[in-house]
């Protein structure tokens, strides 16, 4: 295997090369690494194997230079997670090994991956967290009948106080829903992102056809929301926010 450091964001046909992978989300996309790029200057570091014209492998890494942390890579900033993609461990390892050398030149402080550890030989992750994957060609039926009584309970109360939802796709509903995010970060006493990261969401997001924005309103008041993002045929629910009140 070959590996070549790409920057996604020089080449035009990147969204159809990783999604020929079959293996891609969209923080795989040129869009999410615009994103990163544009709201916080990260360097797109992308080790990366193409064989035949196609992506065979694939391993992201956005460069941050911090005064607090020093210049580490992060595979990806603000991500939830973001597998490499490889076909089979060796290549996991000679991708690992070939950013642990190129970090060691660049003066890394730090890799960080987002992903699973399982090819890590046993190693303990650092942190640990839960991912939710549900299956919408189940139809809408058969996955609220598995949801928990609770929550059944709560989407039949909306429904019977009236409360409406909205798909959106512009920028006054991203500003509407950025009103709510602020109102949740405070409410578990952390700063939110800046309006600027939203933005950058919005143009190269959701104005590329990767993604929307769901309001729900209760006599006109808008009092939920969230922001979907999705690329081929996986979405993820990136932020959701809501007013207590």
């Amino acid at each position: 295997m070959t590996l070549e450091i790409l920057n996604p964001l020089q080449i035009p046909d990147w969204d159809n090369l990783v999604l020929a992978t079959g293996k891609a989300t969209v923080f795989h996309s040129s869009g999410w690494a615009k994103v990163l790029h544009e709201s916080y200057g990260y360097k797109p570091v992308y080790f990366t194997s193409v064989e035949n014209g196609k992506i065979s492998s694939l391993m992201p890494f956005m460069e941050i230079r911090s005064l607090l942390t020093g210049k580490r890579a992060v595979s990806l900033p603000f991500t939830d997670v973001c597998e490499s993609i490889s076909p089979s461990g060796d290549d996991f390892r000679m991708m690992t090994n070939a950013a642990m050398k190129y970090g060691r030149d660049k003066g890394w402080k730090n890799l960080e991956w987002r992903g699973n550890v399982t090819n890590f030989n046993g190693s303990p992750p650092s942190s640990v967290h839960y991912t939710h994957a549900l299956d919408l060609s189940e139809g809408e039926d058969k996955i609220f009948s598995e949801l928990r009584s609770s929550t059944r309970r709560n989407i039949n109360k909306a429904i019977k106080d009236q409360v409406k939802v909205k798909i959106a796709e512009s920028m006054e509903s991203m500003a509407a829903y950025y009103r709510l995010h602020c109102i949740t970060r405070k409410d578990h006493g952390l700063p939110p992102q800046p309006f600027s990261f939203f933005k950058k969401i919005f143009e190269h997001m959701i104005c590329g056809g990767n993604g929307f924005i769901a309001l729900a309103y209760m006599k006109e008041i808008c009092i939920a929301g969230a922001v979907y993002l999705h690329f081929g045929n996986r979405a993820i629910f990136k932020f959701g926010a809501s007013d207590r009140k």
